[in-house]
């Protein structure tokens, strides 16, 4: 059956071959307008990516819909969240801005981050250079932010087209001066109030504000707070001791990225909101989702017009054959052994196409990563890794797919010119001409 219908293919090869090329037109189509849509998925979900870590959520007050009022972070809502599945860490949001003096330089300005060991450890914070804190460190010692050092420039400017000097953060003194601001004639009184001994350097991090911030210990933290608020703000100090003890956000760390969806949901639950650069990502999935339909149904109208092509074409094979099919009939062959030859031919054709198609779309697919991912790359960014971002992607299921695609797109063209086979009088096919 098979050999056969290969050989009436093959004997009218020009009508074959043009059938087969609509539909490796269309494979391809529809295969690359898909791999473009996954192509810019793939490098907005690589660019958001960039911008922070996917496993940290952000968690901020909610609403109490049974209290009827508004739910504050506070130290019970870290303890229950730390109860969490998969939740690695909760850090809540200890931080003050600082003024920095070191000799030779001008007053910088920077924040300083209060965390624990294990928060350290759980956020992925990595010495580039110098070492990490430690316990038995005393209150002044601090670890920097790659960024920081950037904020000091030098008194005395170097000459034109000289390199400036940069601040030696583990071998320079550095002071905090408290800095109290008359707003009505814009005079600032500035005090000493305690040096800092940098130990570490920070590698960079996605997060631009951990650059640029000076990392202590909860507990020097504290009583650094405390000491640079009771002298630049005496009034306030005392305010903020009156104050219950409340948090604006809360980091938090799910130790999988396959469960920042679960714990931002679980989090919702408890009548707190959350947010996360993984909400970015899903947002931009929905959204591109669209265009990939856009892109397909594009792609489908020509495996639409091929499979027009298909049917076509074994249409008028049958006004061709007429003579050949009353002659099968009589000599013995079934109404179904005429179906299936017929179904086999236009079966081939969608196979032979879309193998086609597919060995034409990967090597699209590669032409546009070469050529064009290294124009891209230099509007959004390397990757990661370094490499440039691929504008197509072509998933392993989207073969099978498509293959499985085009025997059915021939099947079905051919279906109806087999029934039509099928129905033909075996007397009146082998009088005709």
């Amino acid at each position: 059956m098979i050999r056969m219908a290969v050989a009436n293919l093959f004997s009218r090869k020009l009508r074959t071959a043009l059938t087969i090329l609509g539909v490796v037109i269309g494979t391809t189509s529809i295969i690359v307008m898909l791999s473009l849509g996954y192509g810019m998925t793939s490098m907005m979900e690589r660019q958001i990516s960039g911008w922070g870590d996917l496993t940290i959520l952000n968690v901020y007050s909610g609403y109490d819909e049974r209290a009827r009022k508004p739910k504050e972070l506070t130290d019970q809502s870290i303890r229950d969240l730390e109860e969490l599945p998969h939740v690695q860490a909760v850090m809540p949001n200890r931080r003050f801005s600082i003024r920095l003096k070191a000799k030779h330089f001008d007053p910088a300005y920077s924040n300083v981050l209060g965390m624990t060991l294990k928060e350290m450890e759980a956020f992925g914070l990595e010495i580039e250079e110098g070492r990490m804190l430690k316990q038995g460190d005393d209150s002044s010692v601090a670890i920097m932010g790659s960024d920081v050092v950037e904020s000091f420039w030098p008194t005395h400017r170097p000459p034109a087209g000289a390199e400036p000097k940069k601040l030696d953060p583990l071998r320079s003194k550095i002071e905090i001066h408290t800095e109290d601001i008359n707003w009505n004639t814009g005079e600032s009184k500035t005090e000493y109030l305690q040096d800092i001994k940098v130990v570490g350097v920070l590698k960079p991090q996605t997060d631009r504000e951990m650059n640029q911030a000076i990392y202590m210990d909860v507990d020097s933290f504290e009583k650094l707070k405390k000491d640079y608020e009771s002298k630049s703000n005496p009034d306030g100090e005392k305010e903020q001791q009156n104050k219950k003890k409340t948090y604006n956000n809360l980091r938090l760390k799910v130790d999988n990225i396959d469960y920042v969806k679960e714990v931002s949901d679980a989090i919702k639950d408890m009548g707190y909101d959350s947010w996360g650069m993984q909400s970015m990502i899903d947002d931009a999935r929905q959204e591109f989702k669209v265009v990939q339909a856009i892109f397909g149904g594009i792609g489908g109208i020509s495996l639409i017009v091929a499979s027009i092509g298909i049917a076509n074409t074994m249409v008028m094979s049958i006004y061709e054959r007429t003579r050949e099919i009353g002659v099968m009939k009589v000599i013995g062959a079934s109404i179904q052994d005429i179906k299936k030859l017929f179904l086999t031919e236009a079966a081939f054709i969608g196979v032979l196409g879309g193998v086609v198609g597919l060995l034409l779309s990967t090597l699209l697919s590669f032409a546009l990563n070469s050529l064009g991912g290294q124009f891209v790359s230099n509007s959004m960014g390397m990757g990661p890794d370094g490499a440039p971002p691929q504008i197509s992607i072509i998933p392993w299921w989207l073969y099978i797919v498509a293959l499985t695609f085009g025997a059915l797109i021939g099947l079905l063209s051919g279906y109806f010119p087999a029934r039509k086979a099928m129905a033909l009088s075996a007397i009146d096919a082998i009088k005709s001409e």
